[in-house]
Protein backbone atom coordinates (compact mmCIF):
# COMPACT_ATOMS: atom_id res chain seq x y z
CA UNK A 1 0.00 0.00 0.00
CA UNK A 2 1.18 3.48 -1.24
CA UNK A 3 1.57 5.91 1.50
CA UNK A 4 -0.57 7.88 -0.17
CA UNK A 5 -3.22 5.68 0.01
CA UNK A 6 -2.48 4.89 3.37
CA UNK A 7 -3.21 8.52 4.51
CA UNK A 8 -6.23 8.46 2.39
CA UNK A 9 -7.98 4.88 3.92
CA UNK A 10 -6.73 6.05 7.32
CA UNK A 11 -8.52 9.72 6.90
CA UNK A 12 -11.93 8.31 5.09
CA UNK A 13 -11.53 5.97 8.79
CA UNK A 14 -11.10 8.45 11.26
CA UNK A 15 -11.98 12.48 9.96
CA UNK A 16 -13.66 12.32 6.37
CA UNK A 17 -13.37 16.50 6.31
CA UNK A 18 -9.21 16.03 7.02
CA UNK A 19 -8.86 14.08 4.39
CA UNK A 20 -10.48 16.21 1.94
CA UNK A 21 -7.98 18.94 2.55
CA UNK A 22 -4.67 17.10 3.37
CA UNK A 23 -4.30 15.21 0.54
CA UNK A 24 -3.77 18.39 -1.46
CA UNK A 25 -0.55 18.87 0.61
CA UNK A 26 2.89 17.96 -0.69
CA UNK A 27 3.91 14.47 0.79
CA UNK A 28 6.65 15.49 2.48
CA UNK A 29 4.04 18.11 4.83
CA UNK A 30 0.98 15.45 4.68
CA UNK A 31 3.42 12.38 5.88
CA UNK A 32 4.21 14.23 9.26
CA UNK A 33 0.70 15.94 9.39
CA UNK A 34 -1.09 12.67 8.83
CA UNK A 35 0.95 10.67 11.43
CA UNK A 36 1.32 13.18 14.23
CA UNK A 37 -3.08 13.47 13.47
CA UNK A 38 -3.40 9.29 13.78
CA UNK A 39 -1.15 8.75 16.86
CA UNK A 40 -2.59 11.57 18.91
CA UNK A 41 -6.23 9.78 18.07
CA UNK A 42 -4.72 6.56 18.96
CA UNK A 43 -3.25 7.79 22.12
CA UNK A 44 -6.92 9.23 22.98
CA UNK A 45 -8.31 5.76 22.30
CA UNK A 46 -6.23 4.03 25.06
CA UNK A 47 -6.96 7.22 27.19
CA UNK A 48 -10.72 6.49 26.95
CA UNK A 49 -11.09 2.52 27.30
CA UNK A 50 -12.83 1.47 30.49
CA UNK A 51 -12.35 -1.91 30.38
CA UNK A 52 -9.01 -2.58 31.18
CA UNK A 53 -6.87 -1.53 33.95
CA UNK A 54 -5.20 2.01 34.41
CA UNK A 55 -1.94 -0.10 34.89
CA UNK A 56 -2.44 -1.22 31.23
CA UNK A 57 -3.61 2.36 30.09
CA UNK A 58 -0.48 3.33 31.06
CA UNK A 59 1.91 0.37 29.29
CA UNK A 60 0.64 1.06 26.14
CA UNK A 61 0.54 4.81 26.06
CA UNK A 62 4.64 4.37 26.92
CA UNK A 63 4.83 1.80 24.30
CA UNK A 64 3.34 4.10 21.88
CA UNK A 65 5.43 6.64 23.39
CA UNK A 66 8.61 4.36 22.37
CA UNK A 67 7.66 3.64 19.09
CA UNK A 68 7.26 7.29 18.17
CA UNK A 69 10.94 7.55 19.39
CA UNK A 70 12.56 4.64 17.95
CA UNK A 71 10.59 3.98 14.87
CA UNK A 72 10.88 0.15 15.81
CA UNK A 73 9.01 -2.55 15.67
CA UNK A 74 4.89 -2.88 16.60
CA UNK A 75 4.04 -5.80 17.13
CA UNK A 76 4.21 -6.04 20.61
CA UNK A 77 2.23 -2.75 20.67
CA UNK A 78 -0.23 -4.59 18.65
CA UNK A 79 -0.64 -7.31 20.71
CA UNK A 80 -1.62 -5.32 23.51
CA UNK A 81 -3.95 -3.27 22.06
CA UNK A 82 -5.56 -6.67 21.26
CA UNK A 83 -6.88 -5.69 24.74
CA UNK A 84 -9.43 -2.78 24.09
CA UNK A 85 -12.58 -3.38 23.52
CA UNK A 86 -13.98 -1.12 21.41
CA UNK A 87 -14.91 -1.82 17.89
CA UNK A 88 -14.46 1.63 16.55
CA UNK A 89 -12.40 2.59 13.69
CA UNK A 90 -9.74 3.97 15.98
CA UNK A 91 -9.54 0.95 18.09
CA UNK A 92 -8.95 -0.28 14.49
CA UNK A 93 -6.32 1.17 13.74
CA UNK A 94 -4.60 0.97 17.31
CA UNK A 95 -5.12 -2.71 16.36
CA UNK A 96 -3.59 -2.60 12.88
CA UNK A 97 -0.58 0.37 13.66
CA UNK A 98 1.68 -1.37 10.72
CA UNK A 99 0.63 0.64 8.07
CA UNK A 100 0.90 3.89 9.79
CA UNK A 101 4.45 2.98 11.24
CA UNK A 102 5.25 2.29 7.13
CA UNK A 103 4.56 5.98 6.70
CA UNK A 104 5.79 7.46 9.47
CA UNK A 105 9.57 5.58 8.53
CA UNK A 106 9.48 7.27 5.71
CA UNK A 107 9.11 10.70 6.96
CA UNK A 108 12.17 12.90 5.41
CA UNK A 109 14.85 13.51 7.93
CA UNK A 110 14.13 17.39 8.16
CA UNK A 111 10.48 16.71 8.85
CA UNK A 112 10.60 13.90 11.56
CA UNK A 113 13.44 16.65 13.49
CA UNK A 114 10.36 18.61 13.89
CA UNK A 115 7.40 15.95 14.14
CA UNK A 116 8.45 13.49 16.71
CA UNK A 117 8.57 15.57 20.00
CA UNK A 118 5.87 17.31 19.23
CA UNK A 119 3.70 13.70 18.76
CA UNK A 120 5.67 12.26 21.88
CA UNK A 121 4.47 15.82 24.08
CA UNK A 122 0.69 15.19 22.93
CA UNK A 123 1.13 11.39 23.87
CA UNK A 124 3.04 12.06 27.15
CA UNK A 125 0.10 14.49 28.27
CA UNK A 126 -2.74 12.76 27.52
CA UNK A 127 -1.24 10.09 29.44
CA UNK A 128 -1.13 12.47 32.30
CA UNK A 129 -4.87 12.18 32.17
CA UNK A 130 -5.42 8.88 31.96
CA UNK A 131 -3.95 8.44 35.38
CA UNK A 132 -6.63 10.47 36.78
CA UNK A 133 -9.50 8.79 38.93
CA UNK A 134 -12.98 8.62 38.06
CA UNK A 135 -15.66 10.01 39.55
CA UNK A 136 -18.27 7.96 41.46
CA UNK A 137 -20.36 7.86 38.11
CA UNK A 138 -17.04 6.54 36.92
CA UNK A 139 -16.93 9.12 34.31
CA UNK A 140 -13.43 11.23 33.39
CA UNK A 141 -13.53 15.16 34.21
CA UNK A 142 -12.20 18.02 34.24
CA UNK A 143 -11.47 20.06 37.41
CA UNK A 144 -11.81 23.82 36.45
CA UNK A 145 -11.41 25.81 33.04
CA UNK A 146 -7.29 25.37 33.29
CA UNK A 147 -7.52 22.04 33.64
CA UNK A 148 -9.36 21.59 30.19
CA UNK A 149 -7.22 24.02 28.36
CA UNK A 150 -4.43 21.68 29.27
CA UNK A 151 -5.95 18.99 27.87
CA UNK A 152 -7.08 20.99 24.78
CA UNK A 153 -3.22 22.02 24.27
CA UNK A 154 -1.78 19.24 24.12
CA UNK A 155 -4.62 17.17 21.74
CA UNK A 156 -4.55 20.43 19.36
CA UNK A 157 -2.10 23.43 20.64
CA UNK A 158 0.62 20.68 20.22
CA UNK A 159 -0.18 19.53 16.60
CA UNK A 160 -1.02 23.76 15.64
CA UNK A 161 2.92 24.16 16.91
CA UNK A 162 3.97 21.06 14.77
CA UNK A 163 2.29 22.57 11.92
CA UNK A 164 3.73 25.74 12.34
CA UNK A 165 7.59 24.56 12.62
CA UNK A 166 6.46 22.37 9.41
CA UNK A 167 5.53 25.57 7.80
CA UNK A 168 8.91 27.58 8.54
CA UNK A 169 10.46 24.36 7.71
CA UNK A 170 9.40 24.59 3.97
CA UNK A 171 9.12 28.60 3.63
CA UNK A 172 12.28 29.52 5.42
CA UNK A 173 12.10 32.96 4.10
CA UNK A 174 8.93 33.95 5.44
CA UNK A 175 8.46 37.13 6.98
CA UNK A 176 9.71 38.38 10.53
CA UNK A 177 6.22 39.62 11.15
CA UNK A 178 4.44 36.49 9.45
CA UNK A 179 6.57 34.03 11.86
CA UNK A 180 5.64 35.87 14.81
CA UNK A 181 2.28 35.78 14.47
CA UNK A 182 2.74 32.15 13.80
CA UNK A 183 4.14 31.49 16.45
CA UNK A 184 2.10 33.54 19.17
CA UNK A 185 -1.44 32.10 17.70
CA UNK A 186 -0.35 28.72 17.15
CA UNK A 187 -1.59 27.11 20.57
CA UNK A 188 -4.32 29.14 20.67
CA UNK A 189 -5.33 28.21 17.49
CA UNK A 190 -5.16 24.72 18.02
CA UNK A 191 -6.66 24.32 21.16
CA UNK A 192 -9.36 26.44 20.10
CA UNK A 193 -10.32 24.10 17.02
CA UNK A 194 -9.91 20.79 19.84
CA UNK A 195 -12.16 23.02 22.55
CA UNK A 196 -14.79 23.63 20.11
CA UNK A 197 -15.04 19.69 19.31
CA UNK A 198 -15.46 19.36 23.16
CA UNK A 199 -18.30 21.48 23.23
CA UNK A 200 -20.21 20.25 20.45
CA UNK A 201 -19.87 16.81 21.88
CA UNK A 202 -20.58 17.47 24.80
CA UNK A 203 -23.50 14.84 25.11
CA UNK A 204 -22.19 12.46 22.90
CA UNK A 205 -18.61 12.10 25.48
CA UNK A 206 -21.02 12.26 28.18
CA UNK A 207 -22.77 9.00 27.09
CA UNK A 208 -19.13 7.63 26.36
CA UNK A 209 -17.82 8.22 29.67
CA UNK A 210 -16.30 11.96 29.75
CA UNK A 211 -17.92 14.75 31.07
CA UNK A 212 -16.61 17.76 29.07
CA UNK A 213 -18.08 20.51 31.13
CA UNK A 214 -15.39 20.98 33.81
CA UNK A 215 -16.61 20.54 38.11
CA UNK A 216 -15.83 24.16 39.03
CA UNK A 217 -18.37 25.23 35.91
CA UNK A 218 -21.51 23.07 36.31
CA UNK A 219 -21.09 23.58 40.25
CA UNK A 220 -21.20 27.65 40.02
CA UNK A 221 -24.48 26.94 38.70
CA UNK A 222 -25.58 24.83 41.82
CA UNK A 223 -25.68 21.43 38.95
CA UNK A 224 -24.44 17.87 39.35
CA UNK A 225 -22.74 16.53 36.27
CA UNK A 226 -26.30 14.74 35.67
CA UNK A 227 -28.18 17.86 35.85
CA UNK A 228 -26.92 19.26 33.03
CA UNK A 229 -28.63 17.11 30.99
CA UNK A 230 -31.81 17.42 32.76
CA UNK A 231 -34.96 19.41 30.62
CA UNK A 232 -35.23 21.36 34.20
CA UNK A 233 -31.58 23.26 34.01
CA UNK A 234 -31.45 24.43 31.01
CA UNK A 235 -31.12 27.98 32.06
CA UNK A 236 -27.57 26.92 34.22
CA UNK A 237 -26.57 24.67 31.83
CA UNK A 238 -25.97 27.42 29.44
CA UNK A 239 -24.75 29.23 31.63
CA UNK A 240 -22.14 27.12 32.85
CA UNK A 241 -20.51 26.14 29.77
CA UNK A 242 -20.31 29.69 28.47
CA UNK A 243 -16.67 30.39 29.65
CA UNK A 244 -15.88 26.97 27.41
CA UNK A 245 -17.71 29.05 24.47
CA UNK A 246 -15.59 32.31 25.02
CA UNK A 247 -12.10 30.35 25.88
CA UNK A 248 -12.46 28.54 22.16
CA UNK A 249 -13.86 31.85 20.77
CA UNK A 250 -10.31 33.38 21.85
CA UNK A 251 -8.95 30.73 20.27
CA UNK A 252 -10.62 31.03 16.61
CA UNK A 253 -10.36 34.60 16.25
CA UNK A 254 -6.31 33.84 16.86
CA UNK A 255 -6.79 31.06 14.52
CA UNK A 256 -7.65 33.78 11.73
CA UNK A 257 -4.93 35.91 12.91
CA UNK A 258 -2.38 32.65 11.86
CA UNK A 259 -4.62 31.34 8.60
CA UNK A 260 -3.75 35.07 7.37
CA UNK A 261 0.03 34.57 7.99
CA UNK A 262 0.25 31.78 5.98
CA UNK A 263 1.96 32.63 2.96
CA UNK A 264 -0.22 34.03 -0.51
CA UNK A 265 1.95 31.11 -2.30
CA UNK A 266 0.97 28.20 0.21
CA UNK A 267 -2.41 28.21 -1.00
CA UNK A 268 -3.17 24.39 0.23
CA UNK A 269 -1.60 25.17 3.77
CA UNK A 270 -3.92 28.10 3.88
CA UNK A 271 -6.82 25.17 3.01
CA UNK A 272 -5.99 22.78 5.31
CA UNK A 273 -5.57 25.49 8.13
CA UNK A 274 -9.22 27.28 7.19
CA UNK A 275 -11.53 24.59 6.87
CA UNK A 276 -11.33 23.34 10.28
CA UNK A 277 -11.43 26.83 11.49
CA UNK A 278 -14.58 27.69 9.39
CA UNK A 279 -16.23 24.26 10.74
CA UNK A 280 -15.47 25.29 14.44
CA UNK A 281 -17.03 28.92 13.68
CA UNK A 282 -20.01 27.84 11.92
CA UNK A 283 -20.14 24.89 14.96
CA UNK A 284 -20.14 27.72 18.02
CA UNK A 285 -22.30 29.88 15.84
CA UNK A 286 -25.02 27.09 15.75
CA UNK A 287 -24.65 25.50 18.96
CA UNK A 288 -24.83 28.93 21.34
CA UNK A 289 -27.77 28.79 22.77
CA UNK A 290 -29.05 25.32 21.36
CA UNK A 291 -30.59 23.15 23.71
CA UNK A 292 -29.19 20.48 21.54
CA UNK A 293 -26.01 20.64 23.47
CA UNK A 294 -27.49 19.06 26.77
CA UNK A 295 -30.38 16.74 24.73
CA UNK A 296 -28.62 13.06 24.84
CA UNK A 297 -28.80 11.75 21.16
CA UNK A 298 -29.22 15.01 19.74
CA UNK A 299 -27.23 15.83 16.66
CA UNK A 300 -24.58 18.66 17.32
CA UNK A 301 -22.56 17.95 13.88
CA UNK A 302 -23.45 19.98 10.90
CA UNK A 303 -25.30 18.73 7.70
CA UNK A 304 -22.64 17.21 5.30
CA UNK A 305 -23.70 18.87 2.58
CA UNK A 306 -23.40 22.12 4.60
CA UNK A 307 -19.86 21.28 5.31
CA UNK A 308 -18.85 20.76 1.69
CA UNK A 309 -20.85 24.38 1.38
CA UNK A 310 -18.25 25.51 3.93
CA UNK A 311 -15.04 24.03 1.98
CA UNK A 312 -16.00 25.13 -0.72
CA UNK A 313 -15.85 28.49 0.37
CA UNK A 314 -12.76 27.83 2.02
CA UNK A 315 -11.02 26.99 -1.39
CA UNK A 316 -12.54 30.31 -3.11
CA UNK A 317 -11.03 32.74 -0.02
CA UNK A 318 -7.95 30.62 0.79
CA UNK A 319 -5.73 33.31 -1.25
CA UNK A 320 -7.82 36.57 -0.55
CA UNK A 321 -7.09 38.30 2.98
CA UNK A 322 -10.01 40.39 2.77
CA UNK A 323 -12.39 37.77 1.58
CA UNK A 324 -10.97 35.25 4.59
CA UNK A 325 -11.55 38.42 7.17
CA UNK A 326 -15.33 39.69 5.65
CA UNK A 327 -16.25 35.63 5.68
CA UNK A 328 -14.74 34.81 8.97
CA UNK A 329 -17.24 37.92 10.42
CA UNK A 330 -19.93 36.79 8.34
CA UNK A 331 -19.80 32.95 10.10
CA UNK A 332 -21.13 34.03 12.98
CA UNK A 333 -24.24 35.85 11.40
CA UNK A 334 -24.64 37.74 15.11
CA UNK A 335 -23.97 35.09 17.59
CA UNK A 336 -21.21 36.37 19.37
CA UNK A 337 -22.52 39.49 21.24
CA UNK A 338 -20.25 42.26 22.38
CA UNK A 339 -19.92 40.92 26.11
CA UNK A 340 -18.42 37.82 24.65
CA UNK A 341 -16.05 39.57 22.53
CA UNK A 342 -15.05 41.79 25.60
CA UNK A 343 -14.54 38.50 27.88
CA UNK A 344 -12.06 37.01 25.10
CA UNK A 345 -10.04 40.27 24.93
Amino acid sequence: MTDVKFHHLAFQKTSHTLALTIRHLPERLRAPLSCAYLFARMARTIEGEREISQYARQAMLEQLQKIVYTRGDTAGFAHACGELTGLTRDAELCREIAPLMAAYRAVETPQLGVTAPWINETIAGIAVFARRRLSRRGTQSFRTLEDIERYCYYNGGAFAHLLTDLILLEYPHIGAKARNTLLNNAEDFGAGIFLSHMIRDIGENWLAGRCNVPVALYQSQGLSEAQLFSAKSRTMAHRAVQPLFFRAYRGLDAGRRYVTAIPEEAAELRLFALAPLWLAAKTLARLRDSDALFTLGADTRLPAAEVSALLEECKAYRTDEEAILDGYTALWHGERKTAARAAVG
